[in-house]
């Protein structure tokens, strides 16, 4: 499959300059307006939720819904695309292809769209944009339309479901379980290169995990990845008091389920400091130390501070130390430091200084490919590749050495990540005992949780060692 990149040149046919007098933004021209900018930076597609200011909440949720469909299926419906065209995708232009991916995206997993609705707008949309692209992105959209629906005019037609997803070449899984059948069988013969398309992770990562985690888990970590709205976990192990009945049942001890409104759960999350939005399988870092008595801990990569405000609960009489590079995080954090009390941020600069040597306890939830959480996090399996995960071993190994000079004779350091993968973590256990580190705990938990299934059953993965550094290092 062809990846996406900004054209070096346009297609004859295809360019032209930009008509003035757009017309104003509906649901779908910024939706649009989001792809496009999205498109000029695929695979390295920025963090965080866009707003739509301007919009109706309903014209809101349909243009999120628009761009979310398009980023968690960004490869499917580039290689759903790619097989309507004459031409490879990667020498379409910017706004040709975020039309053509946004318009395909509403017909595909946008159950309530009228496909006629999806593709004349995207048409009105790219013709403010390229004025003689229309009547490709419209001949293109049809062809989509056919692929999926066996026409391309009707009002609602209705797609052809099965039950399960059973790997074959014209079946494209969905988040809810089961799949939808295509009128053509586009995907590839070779096994790994059509799961890598039906569920849209890059192919190297796909072999990648057939070839360590063998196959059968393999294509059950890439149907989880496909859940599109995973679950609100709370972490209520030190709650003090008893919870709402909207906190559900969770497999795992001192976790439960969030069930009901968002602002309930605002309202709740701001007038109680014993409870926090973690997912289960991010708790188990900290609990793994749970056992100790430190007198001063330090949260070396604290992000939002949900650890940090972990660790003040799990050790109540301890002083807290936060950090993090990240000073956009800091409003957060500075959340949390409030209202944990014992809470102290220090800049990262100033940590060797004040800490060397003295802390009993070192929390390094390290940066990572965020394998294990793609769920949360799907934007970050576009940028998976060998360079990327060597640039991060070699800043985990940062890390480590650096929590290694803040800990005292016979200190504890707790490495954590988000990731699956080896090379960021046995790997780097065996790393850090060149550094006298010897693991007391080492735990992978891979991510749980299917399509359609039960809420209380959902994790994330993650992994966790709990590693105790000798005295005389």
């Amino acid at each position: 499959m062809l990846p996406v990149s900004k054209p070096a040149q346009r297609k004859p046919g295809l360019g032209g300059p930009k008509p003035q007098g757009a017309p104003a933004p509906g649901a779908r021209a910024a939706a649009l307006a989001r792809l496009l900018r999205l498109a000029e930076s695929y695979p390295d597609l920025p963090l965080g939720e866009a707003r739509y200011p301007g919009l109706s909440p309903r014209d809101a949720a349909l243009a999120h819904a628009i761009v979310d469909a398009a980023v968690r299926r960004w490869i499917t419906l580039e290689a759903i695309v790619q097989s309507r065209l004459d031409r490879p995708f990667i020498e379409v232009d910017a706004p040709v292809r975020a039309a053509l991916l946004g318009g395909a995206a509403q017909m595909l997993f946008l159950d309530k769209v009228p496909p006629h609705a999806a593709i004349f707008e995207t048409v009105e949309w790219v013709k403010s944009h390229q004025a003689n692209a229309g009547g490709f992105v419209n001949g293109v959209l049809r062809a989509v339309s056919r692929l999926l629906y066996g026409v391309s005019t009707d009002a609602m037609p209705a797609k052809t479901r099965r039950d399960a997803w059973t790997d074959q070449r014209d079946e494209v899984p969905l988040a809810s379980g089961g799949a939808l059948a295509l009128h053509a069988a586009i995907l590839p013969s070779d096994l790994h290169q059509r799961w890598a398309i039906a569920t849209s992770h890059p192919t190297a990562l796909v072999k990648r995990w057939a070839g360590g985690l063998g196959e059968t888990a393999t294509r059950d970590l890439l149907q989880h990845n496909l859940i599109d709205d995973p679950p609100t976990t709370m972490n209520v192990a030190h709650a003090a008091a008893d919870l709402p009945a909207a906190c559900k049942p969770h497999d795992v001890p001192g976790c439960r389920v969030w069930g009901g409104s968002r602002e309930d759960l605002a309202a709740i999350l701001a007038a109680r400091t014993d409870v926090w939005v973690q997912d289960a399988a991010s708790t188990l870092a900290v609990r793994d130390a749970a056992g100790l008595s430190p007198s001063l801990v330090i949260d070396l990569c604290a992000g939002r501070g949900t650890k940090t405000r972990q660790l003040a609960a799990t050790f109540p009489h301890a002083e807290i130390i936060a950090s993090d590079p990240d000073s956009l995080r800091s409003t957060d954090l500075r959340g949390v430091a409030a209202s944990c009390g014992r809470v102290r941020i220090v800049p990262p600069a100033a940590l060797r200084e004040q800490f060397a040597g003295r802390a009993d306890l070192v929390l390094a939830d390290v940066p990572c490919t965020n394998t294990g959480v793609l769920p949360r996090r799907c934007e970050a399996r576009y940028r998976w590749s060998r360079d990327q995960l060597d640039r991060l071993i070699a800043l985990q190994r940062t890390i480590i050495a650096d929590a290694a000079v803040l800990l005292a004779p016979g200190g504890t350091l707790v490495y954590a990540t988000c990731s699956i993968e080896r090379e960021e973590n046995e790997d780097q256990v065996a790393w850090a005992a060149g550094l006298g580190f010897s693991a007391r705990t080492v735990r992978r938990t891979m991510p749980v949780g299917m399509p359609g299934g039960p809420e209380a059953r959902y994790h994330d993965g993650a992994f966790s060692a709990v590693m105790d550094r000798g005295g005389g290092g």
